[in-house]
């Protein structure tokens, strides 16, 4: 490789570590050298495109523009900002730093010039919020939001101090109302895992402030980018997980009103939880970090969003 930031891979070996790679690859990435990290039983360990795993040390982390982390809330605690302090921007997937407030919390489409302000830290959001967000920021801007609804079944996390809602759907409140600027916005989520290979399924409740037809709701959500809209429930199309995974977008369908509650609509909405939710927008974080010149020592060719 020539030219382009040098890029660290923290926790390389997992399933969004691994899939962070392979977009890296796919999106054509212009990085002069991607080095794999993992635990100490992974190093050595042999990965795609000849990419040998090193464990995590100080010797080792020099000389990096970027880092993608992936490998946990106590790794990322340690070690992102060692990488930080050493020049490299750190892009995390866990929940350590997301309501850090002086750490972005990014989705790429959403809100990307949360980015100009960071700190040497950017937080990549929880899977099941950024996948809404990416539908509800269109929305937010053209008639506004007064109230979300989640809806779908049990248990996800725990439940911590007495709490009755689980920490899942903690973070989903906490962390839209902090990509959406709406610290007041009104959230309930109910979150539940289904055994799927892949993708997260989520049933919006959308309250906004002004009017908005289904009709237009289409419509504002079909020129959104990294938004498909299928919506034919007639004919058997609305978004289903086996047609997403595999995909970057973001599906939305079945968007109708809600008959028991003014200007507020139903809609359906799947993604990839791999990559849309985790890798793919750490990469786009990534891209952005080059095309806003937002390194610290390297300018890198603009990347193609």
């Amino acid at each position: 490789m020539t030219g382009g930031p040098r890029i660290a891979v923290v926790g390389a070996t997992g399933a969004v570590g691994r899939t962070m790679l392979q977009i890296l690859r796919e999106r054509g990435f212009p990085a002069r050298e991607i080095v794999p990290f993992a635990s100490e039983r992974s190093a050595g360990q042999l990965l795609a495109d000849d990419l040998t795993v090193r464990a995590l040390s100080e010797d080792e982390i020099e000389g990096f523009e970027i880092a993608l982390f992936s490998a946990g809330s106590s790794v990322s605690r340690e070690w992102a900002p060692r990488f930080a302090a050493r020049g490299a921007v750190v892009v995390d997937n866990s929940s350590c730093w997301r309501m850090h407030d002086d750490v972005p919390l990014v989705v790429s489409e959403v809100n990307p010039e949360a980015l100009d302000a960071h700190n040497g830290i950017i937080a990549n959001p929880n899977c099941t919020a950024m996948q809404a967000l990416v539908v509800l920021k269109p929305i937010s801007d053209a008639v506004g939001l007064e109230r979300i609804v989640f809806n779908v079944l049990p248990q996800v996390e725990t439940f911590k101090d007495g709490d009755d809602y689980t920490t899942e759907e903690r973070k989903v409140i906490a962390e839209s109302r902090k990509i959406l600027g709406l610290p007041d916005l009104r959230i309930t989520v109910t979150c539940a895992r289904v055994p799927v290979v892949s993708c997260h399924s989520e049933a919006l409740n959308v309250e906004t402030r002004d009017e908005l037809s289904p009709d237009d709701c289409r419509a504002l959500l079909a020129d959104a980018p990294g938004l498909v809209v299928v919506d034919d429930p007639a004919a058997g199309r609305y978004p289903l997980a086996s047609e997403a995974s595999g995909q970057d977008e973001v599906f939305v369908g079945r968007i109708r009103r809600d008959e028991s509650n003014p200007r507020t609509l139903n809609m359906w909405i799947v993604g990839d939880n791999l990559r849309k939710g985790a890798a793919t927008n750490t990469v786009q974080i990534a891209e952005l970090l080059v095309n806003r010149e937002l390194l610290s020592g390297s300018h890198a060719s603009p990347v193609a969003s």
